[in-house]
């Protein structure tokens, strides 16, 4: 046994270093390509490929474009997946749209904000999300063309396209979570409504603001769990019934709230699972409930969402990582989840448990 799990974590290891070195290759690319504080990109629509001067602003987090300069070459502008931009005006929420484009011989996806940019200098503005790998000289102007995308070898192509935007980070970051949420239980002792819940909850803390996003799903389990206990019920219904009913209840809250507060409600693709997820959570506080006390239920669901929190705690920070660290934390990962679940010590909060047991005699 003990040379099998020897060899489970030689093996991680080496994989490790190995990828830790591809991802620095694919991260450096060679020697950094210098550009000035405006330079020529060619945007690649389905309309055609259009060149245009965009300004290198690395003080601006994201990209953004003209609305009529977007419009004219057959961007797809997403009105109902809006953005968040602090400007000079204050907080705005932005529509979106999918830019694919060259700069410096380079090929980058993004997700572009769409504002009004008739008066500026240039109608595109290129944001430091979209500069990884280049170095930006901003007393100089015009020192790349937008050529063709640089060929690569393919493995390494396939890893900084993975880990080099932020809409890609967060397929290596899920699974990085998971395992936070393994060793948070096997080896801190900290319970939780399985792995999948806090996890998907952080995302979408990440998606929404850790701090709102926390409220609003305060607010919703608590008014899904009133529901459950003086209506649905009631009625004693299955258990796929009574989700099936929640998740109507669910959206119905979230569209109530938009309504309330105007482009607060993201895309079906955000909220899909997150309803989902509540739901079961609502569900299985109940049956908790019923089974044991409330008081065991609301304290799995207070640790679950602490959990949440700090898994958006560290999936914010994981996302400004480079792709060589990030490529390593995720072996990494892999290594903690093999190592908490072969601990078989004492997990750290039972001291604290019995310390309080023992007062209690």
């Amino acid at each position: 046994m003990m040379i099998r799990i020897t060899g489970i974590v030689l093996v991680c290891l080496v994989a490790t270093l190995a990828l830790w070195f591809l991802a620095l290759r694919l991260e450096d690319g060679g020697e950094r390509r210098i550009v000035g504080g405006f330079e020529t990109i060619r945007l690649l629509t389905a309309a055609g490929d259009f060149e245009a001067t965009a300004k290198i602003d690395t003080g601006a987090d994201s990209s953004s474009i003209d609305a009529d300069f977007a419009r004219r070459i057959g961007l797809e502008v997403k009105y109902s997946r809006r953005k968040a931009i602090l400007t000079s005006q204050g907080l705005q929420r932005r529509p979106t749209a999918p830019v694919t484009f060259l700069l410096a011989g380079e090929s980058r996806k993004s997700l572009f904000t769409v504002t009004e940019r008739g008066g500026l200098s240039a109608r595109v503005l290129i944001g430091k999300r979209d500069l990884e790998g280049l170095v930006v000289d901003p007393g100089r102007e015009f020192l790349t063309t937008p050529g063709s995308p640089a060929k690569r070898w393919p493995i390494t192509a396939t890893l900084r396209n993975l880990a080099a935007r932020p809409e890609n980070k967060g397929l290596l970051i899920f699974p990085m979570l998971g395992s936070l949420v393994v060793v948070l239980r096997l080896v801190g002792g900290i319970t939780t409504y399985g792995i999948f819940a806090p996890t998907i909850i952080a995302f979408t803390l990440l998606e929404l603001g850790i701090w709102p996003g926390t409220l609003l799903y305060l607010l919703l389990v608590s008014l899904g769990i009133g529901v459950n206990f003086s209506l649905l019920r009631k009625f004693k219904l299955p258990h796929v019934a009574e989700i099936a009913l929640l998740i109507f209840f669910l959206v119905a809250a979230l569209v109530g709230i938009s309504v309330l507060e105007q482009d607060f409600l993201p895309p079906v693709s955000d909220v899909f699972f997150p309803v989902v997820i509540t739901s079961h959570l609502i569900e299985r506080a109940t049956k908790t409930a019923e089974d044991h006390r409330m008081l065991d239920a609301l304290a799995l669901l207070f640790r679950t969402l602490i959990v949440a929190i700090l898994l958006a705690m560290a999936g914010t920070f994981l996302l400004t990582m480079h792709a060589a660290t990030l490529w390593f934390c995720f072996m990494a990962s892999i290594l903690a989840a093999v190592a908490a679940g072969k601990y078989t010590g004492l997990r750290l909060s039972e001291p604290l448990r019995f310390r309080l047991l023992r007062r209690g005699k």
